[in-house]
């Protein structure tokens, strides 16, 4: 069919028209959709949407030696809300009163969950009404996080965290410490070690509903990094028998407190610190802040006659003393000036070795005076007094050992009997490995180690074997410490009873000290036990303190294979 330029006009004409009525048309479909169902649309895409959401990290866990887990952590729930945009959909609803019914009775139902006052609950959406994120409860079981989650409370969700848990609860709290609601370090080696122990936050993209609930994993932008696990120089088994000991000896002494480090005696690793009372760490609210202190390394105090020793030693070092040399005792006393020093008793002629069997003052005093008294304030710097034993502890202190230029012959005097400066248990215990390590210091260790330690030489090899000789008079019946003997064991220590100060006067209170060594042919352990203010039973070191080592020592031995000795303690 031929076709005329008429018939061609009129269909180009009509293809023109539909074409601007289909335009017409879609003109008028997006301004429905910008500007009468506007409202509808941004609904509906609300939805479904896009979220990044942070990824909390996995703080490491601390153990001890064996890997006893001492501090995990444990996935939890926090809930949160959008109050500004739960106050937008309020108002939304106002006009509807039975939905606004059907809303308040989930929000009584929640505060039922939540374990608060509903007008409680009512008035932080009043107080918090601008805020988009806001914690309703952190840290909150599972299930009742899901019949939160079940009440379909919008603006409502689920944060996942982490919560502290600590096993050993009362028996390791002061050493471990804990960290607060934000994970974070607060008290102990939870605290020192916190850089090593917390992660890095992760960052994920979700596709999540109008409800907040996941619909589809999409990417991790940033993955979590987990904190580093940290195994201590710690045995929990040994950590336990420790806490029992002292709990024990606090009960029959009626004592205020009481604190013990034991080390092992070739590697200076801390294999116990306790400290009694305790609290339990996984129940903060019910705890006494005055328990928090790890009182083992942070309280300082007079050692007493714990140091003579020492003294003893610098005689046998610098002043040409022999175990068997005598001295001097009579009367019982010795004056120096407005001074007078005394023995618990008049010891007579005695040797040098008696003179630690039976802690007198007198023989001790007299040996400080003959040794130069740079070299005796030079002993004891090098012992570690005055001095961190660099723990990384949180709050160690360095004690107080004043310089020998400002010493007059009364001080260094006291000095040889353990008065006029001020050291930690943890200091003490460190200063007793020369004579576990043939006059060799040892340096102090709260984490696992894996290689030999680094040593500073003090005494000869003989020296040191001389002294812990002598101490083993001191456990023997004729010595100050004969309840810290063990049956089947041969065992060394030193007694120390001190005046406690207050408010720079001595009172009539007393602190009880023990160090014991353990066995003496090959010494693995080395325990230093204080009791503070024992009011029952009396109060000297070898009757409130001597008693915790060797309840400690008789269950430790055996645990670390060491058999009985054929040889029996004297």
């Amino acid at each position: 069919m031929k076709i005329t330029n008429k018939t061609y006009r009129w269909r180009r004409q009509a293809l023109l028209g539909l074409l601007v009525l289909m335009g017409l048309i879609l003109v008028g479909r997006l301004f429905y959709l910008q500007l009468i169902d506007k409202e509808k649309l941004q609904n509906k895409a609300g939805k479904i949407h896009i979220k990044t959401i942070t990824q909390p990290a996995y703080r490491g866990m601390i153990m001890d030696r064996r890997a006893y887990p001492l501090a995990i952590s444990t996935p939890v729930d926090s809930i949160w809300i959008n109050v500004s945009r739960l106050q937008q959909r309020l108002q939304q609803l106002s006009p509807y009163p039975k939905k606004i019914a059907q809303e308040y009775l989930k929000f009584k139902q929640l505060a039922d969950l939540l374990a608060i006052e509903y007008d409680q609950l009512l008035e932080k959406f009043n107080h918090y009404q601008n805020r988009q994120f806001y914690y309703l409860k952190r840290h909150i079981d599972p299930e009742t996080a899901q019949k939160i989650v079940a009440l379909a409370i919008p603006e409502i969700g689920l944060l996942k965290e982490y919560k502290r848990y600590y096993p050993s609860k009362e028996v390791t709290a002061q050493l471990i410490g804990f960290t607060n609601i934000d994970d974070q370090g607060q008290e102990g080696l939870e605290r020192s070690l916190n850089g090593r122990l917390t992660g890095v936050e992760g960052k994920v993209q979700m596709l999540k509903d109008g409800h907040r609930k996941i619909i589809q994993y999409l990417d991790t932008i940033k993955p979590a990094k987990p904190g580093e696990n940290l195994y201590l120089s710690i045995d929990q088994r040994v950590q336990y028998f420790c806490y029992q000991a002292l709990k024990q000896a606090i009960e029959k002494h009626q004592a205020d407190s009481a604190s013990s480090v034991i080390l092992n005696a070739t590697t200076g690793e801390v294999l116990a610190m306790v400290n009694y009372p305790s609290y339990n760490p996984n129940h903060l609210t019910n705890a006494d802040k005055k328990y928090y202190r790890n009182r083992a390394i942070t309280d300082v105090f007079e050692p007493g006659s714990t140091v003579k020793p020492f003294t003893f030693a610098a005689g046998l070092e610098y002043a040409a003393y022999t175990p068997t040399t005598k001295i001097d005792t009579e009367p019982g006393y010795y004056k120096m000036g407005r001074h007078r020093i005394e023995d618990v008793h008049n010891h007579g002629l005695i040797t040098v070795a008696e003179g630690l069997k039976f802690s007198s003052n007198i023989a001790a005093l007299k040996i400080a005076l003959k040794v130069p008294k740079s070299k005796f304030w030079t002993m004891l710097h090098s012992l570690g007094f005055g001095q961190s034993t660099n723990s990384q502890f949180p709050g160690e202190p360095s004690g107080r050992l004043r310089h020998f230029s400002r010493w007059k012959d009364i001080d260094r005097v006291t000095a040889s009997y353990g008065y006029g400066y001020s050291v930690t248990a943890l200091q003490l215990a460190q200063a007793y490995t020369v004579f576990t390590n043939q006059g060799k210091r040892l340096p102090i260790s709260l984490l696992r180690q894996e290689s030999s330690p680094p040593i500073k030489l003090i005494y000869s090899a003989k020296t040191a074997q001389q002294i812990k000789q002598m101490m083993i008079a001191v456990v023997s019946n004729e010595g100050t410490a004969r309840r810290a003997k063990i049956k089947g064991y041969q065992v060394a220590g030193k007694t120390g009873t001190v005046h406690k100060l207050e408010n720079g006067r001595y009172s009539n209170k007393y602190l009880s000290l023990f160090v014991g060594i353990a066995p003496v042919a090959q010494p693995q352990f080395i325990m230093v036990t204080m009791v503070d203010n024992p009011k029952k039973g009396g109060h000297y070191g070898g009757t409130v303190a001597a008693p915790v080592f060797a309840n400690v020592m008789k269950k430790l031995l055996p645990l670390y294979g060491i058999p009985p000795q054929q040889k029996q303690a004297m």
